[in-house]
């Protein structure tokens, strides 16, 4: 109902009129809205049981962003028997639903105002002033969002690597992914995902990540192959139509969408449908996001084991390697030279690569060997590297 409300207002030129009556006395509005979410979350983990016999995770975390690039890591511990407690930070608690990072629907979730861990339990944090207070600790970690072209970590030093989007974790379909891996294979090179001009052409990519952006590489491939290689599919009833399925080709999904635009989402995967369906490709094209090359779509293809074809592989700790676990593009003509290479292919080649990409997965990017490397780590004070879309470059700068 609400982008039919605004598809209305867009396509009669009034769009700025309706934006004004729907954020009227924004701050008032915000703010009121925080407090509600605040409240409610606190109820929602005063409900929560804390087990005095579990091991136990303290979070003190301040930055209203970062819940939606730990929820995968709380997640993880909470699945291997770990009381969560966070410090009752205001700012951090009432922005997390707000980014669609629903920690507080975690059961072993609870809030206290005051944390103090014990000597044995990790606790973790976000602002540097606080190792003095946290020094005693059996674990110490830091969050750090300076990431960028790290070649090298000194055992002080990890990465958290990027992860599926929060939803997977929420809607129980992480526990659904092994389950995934064995589904058939019905499309040979697969790309579904929004590539809106707007979004999705910032100077950005090109000045910094010197990657081409998601909207050109889309039309490079549509301008480069004819309709007996590339699907272009407008509803998405029509994917897995006969004449897709189980051939050489390319098959994309044509979808754009935009707050101030009227969109056509027919194509759209449903969320609940997504992996399943990533799952039955033999590759992904794991274009870039919008404000960094990394996104969550690549990490999902991966963990279902869908081999990424990709113009950044050194953002991956170590950096994914071509022909073995990825197929690695240098620009636009160059993805339409690896997309026929990949078309090419026979099914012995791609079975020694979807079986490196999934190794490499459960080795270096599947959360829960993540918390087993935390865990299994003698160090006590560390540092975490984490993705921040907003604030990771402006980390590199600064280190600079």
């Amino acid at each position: 109902m609400k982008e039919k409300l605004k598809n209305i207002f867009v396509s009669t030129g009034l769009y700025d009129l309706y934006k004004f009556f729907r954020y009227f006395n924004t701050e008032k509005l915000q703010r009121r809205k925080y407090r509600s979410i605040y409240k409610q979350n606190i109820i929602t983990c005063l409900c929560n049981q804390f087990d005095p016999l579990k091991k136990t995770i303290f979070v003190d975390f301040h930055d209203p962003f970062l819940s939606i690039y730990i929820i995968a890591l709380l997640y993880a511990f909470g699945k291997k028997g770990y009381n969560i407690v966070l410090k009752n930070n205001y700012h951090f608690i009432s922005n997390t639903n707000l980014n669609k990072a629903y920690i507080y629907q975690l059961d072993f979730v609870t809030i206290q105002k005051k944390i103090r861990p014990d000597k044995n339990s990790p606790v973790f944090f976000d602002k540097s002033h606080l190792l003095s207070a946290y020094s005693n600790c059996n674990k110490a970690i830091l969050f750090s969002e300076d990431i960028f072209f790290r070649k090298s970590l000194s055992v002080h030093e990890m990465i958290l690597p990027f992860t599926q989007h929060p939803e997977t974790f929420i809607s129980g379909q992480f526990e659904k992914i092994k389950e995934y891996r064995y589904n058939s294979k019905l499309l040979w090179c697969f790309f579904s995902g929004n590539y809106d001009f707007e979004t999705y052409t910032k100077p950005i990519h090109k000045d910094f990540f010197k990657v081409d952006n998601r909207y050109e590489l889309i039309n490079e491939i549509k301008k480069e192959f004819p309709p007996e290689l590339l699907t272009i599919v407008t509803e998405a009833s029509d994917l897995f139509a006969k004449k897709n399925v189980n051939r050489h080709n390319l098959v994309i999904t044509d979808w754009s969408w935009h707050p101030k635009k009227i969109s056509s989402l027919h194509s759209r995967i449903n969320n609940e449908e997504w992996l399943s369906t990533l799952s039955q490709a033999v590759f992904f094209i794991a274009l870039p996001g919008v404000h960094m090359p990394m996104c969550h779509n690549i990490i999902e293809a991966m963990s279902v084991g869908t081999i990424p074809i990709l113009e950044y592989a050194d953002h991956f700790y170590p950096e994914l390697t071509h022909n073995e676990n990825s197929i690695i593009f240098k620009g636009k003509q160059d993805l339409v030279e690896k997309l026929k290479f990949v078309l090419t292919l026979n099914e012995e080649e791609v079975k020694r690569m979807r079986n490196n990409a999934l190794e490499y997965y459960e080795q270096y990017l599947n959360i829960e060997s993540v918390v087993s490397k935390i865990i299994g780590n003698t160090v006590n004070n560390l540092t975490m590297y984490y993705f921040d879309e907003y604030k990771s470059v402006d980390a590199y700068r600064n280190r600079k």
